[in-house]
């Protein structure tokens, strides 16, 4: 059992880029009847108190900003400004190139993750719409919660809905707002996350000595918390490859090896990537694991109606062995090569024709499996 079963993050500044508030909110300002600055500065002085959620919702909080700012609104105006500033916040929130990569990679691996965040109200209505939402087993929100960072209730909090000591817990954070002492001092164990690029981040009361280990990187916590699983096991292929032709047509017919569609549920790869059982198949430049039977083309092919289909990283996907066109003809319903196994024909000496009459293109000893519902000839 590994040491941590589950991943606690911070969000804005670690799940996130550095925060800093864009242009957007010079709007939120005028509607409001105030300068941007004086706007910023009532913010900047009352984060704290806001992200405690003890001034009421989004509206009752934005009206109680307005009276620090010395402005008071008509109730349109107040209405218009609050949506213009969850738009603002919003703008102002954009996820880091690897937080869903290293969310999944963890869910992957049996890690499960939180999110802890001390937040207003507008991080609550727009975070079920992120990329990251499908991928957080818990969230605490501080706004919801009714705390803030360093306090350990939102750890503890955390830790329960879990279901998991925190002593089984690691939390990762940029350092605002103390979190990383809090989350110590609840009996997780802390990383400062300590990116580059966060020198311009908008932070609140920074943990700036902290005394902690360190990650230059989200991904590297992936690594931290489990170790890489090993492959799976290799094992001969059932039977020996057919080297097929790929064509295009108006061109000469090159030679191009192709993976073999042995029995259901096995598949390999060329360059020597072996057959794995289940019909997982890996495939180079590191294709992701498919379901059962299907079998992966070389890089840069793919077998489509017309034989002018593509995939990302050159990859095919057909299901459960079904049969593919080799001359890059697909039968099935809908543009889809048809996912029922039909048995492979015999070998025909090259040239000699098939029962439509069409010669067979791909010499002697090629193996063509037919597609039930392709009515097209071979080019």
């Amino acid at each position: 059992m590994p040491r941590f079963q589950a991943v606690l993050f911070d969000f804005f500044g670690t799940l996130t880029h550095p925060v800093q508030r864009g242009p957007a909110h010079r709007c939120t300002a005028e509607l409001l009847g105030c300068s941007t600055d004086r706007l910023v500065e009532v913010l900047d002085r009352t984060f704290y108190e806001r992200a405690s959620g003890r001034l009421g919702g989004a509206e009752a909080t934005l009206r109680w900003v307005c009276a620090q700012a010395g402005v008071h609104p008509s109730d349109g105006a107040l209405r218009a400004a609050m949506v213009t500033r969850h738009w603002a916040v919003r703008a102002d929130t954009r996820l880091r190139a690897d937080a869903v990569s290293t969310l999944a990679a963890l869910r992957g691996r049996g890690i499960r993750t939180g999110l802890i965040s001390d937040c207003t109200h507008e991080l609550p209505a727009f975070l079920p719409h992120l990329a990251v939402a499908p991928l957080l087993d818990v969230r605490v929100l501080s706004v919801q919660f009714g705390r803030c960072k360093p306090d350990p209730a939102l750890y503890l909090a955390a830790c329960r809905r879990l279901g998991l000591p925190p002593e089984r817990c690691l939390y990762v954070g940029d350092g605002g707002s103390q979190e990383l002492t809090g989350a110590q001092r609840a009996g997780l164990t802390a990383f400062r996350l300590a990116s580059p690029d966060l020198a311009g981040h908008l932070v609140f009361n920074p943990e700036h000595a902290w005394p902690g280990p360190v990650l230059r990187s989200l991904a590297e916590v992936v690594d931290l918390v489990t170790p890489a699983p090993r492959g799976p096991a290799r094992h001969p292929p059932d039977r020996p490859t057919a080297l097929a032709a790929r064509h295009t047509p108006g061109s000469p017919t090159s030679a191009l090896a192709v993976p073999a569609f042995t029995p259901a549920g096995t598949a390999f790869t060329p360059a020597g990537a072996s057959a794995v059982p289940g019909g997982t198949a890996s495939a180079p430049g590191g294709t992701a694991p498919v379901p059962g039977g299907t079998a992966l083309t070389p890089a840069g092919a793919a077998f489509t109606p017309g034989g002018t289909g593509s995939a990302p990283g050159g990859t095919a996907v057909v299901p459960d062995g079904a049969g593919v066109d080799l001359g890059g003809v697909g039968g099935g319903r809908g543009g889809a090569v048809s996912a029922t196994p039909d048995p492979v024909q015999p070998e025909r000496p090259a040239g000699r024709p098939d029962r439509r009459g069409v010669p067979w293109r791909f010499g002697q000893g090629a193996v063509r499996q037919r597609v039930p519902g392709d009515r097209l000839p071979l080019r």
